[in-house]
């Protein structure tokens, strides 16, 4: 109840620390503001939040469109969708989320799957990287040329080998091949798929970093 902001925060984040669940709802309220309150509590709902919260986080998220606390918030997404159990719920939550958002907020959306790292969010952001909308589809790019798990090689792959996909999306998506293959253990590595990304490459420049990986294949 103390009208001070800094005592607040301190008091939602020890209530946070004991899996209060039941006070969410409050933490929700206190969200909506720009104080240390509210990024308290913002953290404290991705803390301990579950699918069950998902829809109303993304809502606030898009309420939050452009204001400091807007990353807090993704982050507090992204928390909450690495810990469900269900991905593909989780991503479908957030995609039906899409539809007349701005395309600042469909782009905090895309980073939230690209984030979140999960098969499902994968298919998602392949998608959008074929999206009408040209910034759309850039930041979709740009999400997956960074994508973190060997699970998306294929897709980049695919994507890259699109004639129609644009030179500057095609090298993105194969610098981001090249450096999940140059990561990779040796032992795990298949030689079929090292030799479709050389293929795949339009430039030499992106070929160049693909017979280094095929050595390590061959030692």
């Amino acid at each position: 109840s103390s009208s001070d902001a800094n005592a607040r925060a301190a008091a939602i984040e020890v209530l946070a620390n004991r899996g209060r669940r039941d006070l969410i709802p409050t933490f929700f309220k206190y969200a909506e503001g720009e104080s240390e309150a509210s990024k308290a509590a913002v953290k404290a709902i991705g803390s301990i939040g579950d699918i069950s919260n998902l829809e109303q986080l993304i809502k606030l998220m898009v309420a939050k469109e452009g204001t400091a606390g807007s990353r807090d918030v993704l982050k507090a997404v992204v928390d909450v969708m690495r810990r469900t159990a269900d991905q593909a719920k989780a991503v479908e939550i957030l995609v039906s989320q899409m539809d007349g958002a701005s395309a600042r907020s469909q782009a905090s959306m895309l980073q939230a799957l690209g984030q979140t790292g999960s098969k499902e969010a994968l298919v998602w952001l392949a998608k959008a990287c074929r999206s009408s909308d040209e910034k759309l589809q850039k930041t979709a790019i740009k999400l997956l040329g960074g994508w973190k798990d060997k699970n998306g090689i294929p897709t980049m792959l695919e994507l890259a080998g699109d004639d129609s996909i644009a030179l500057a999306n095609h090298v993105t998506l194969m610098r981001g091949v090249s450096r999940l293959l140059a990561a990779e253990n040796p032992k795990r590595l298949k030689r079929p798929l090292v030799e479709q990304a050389l293929e795949t490459c339009r430039r030499s420049e992106e070929k160049e970093a693909i017979p280094a990986t095929l050595d390590k294949l061959q030692k």
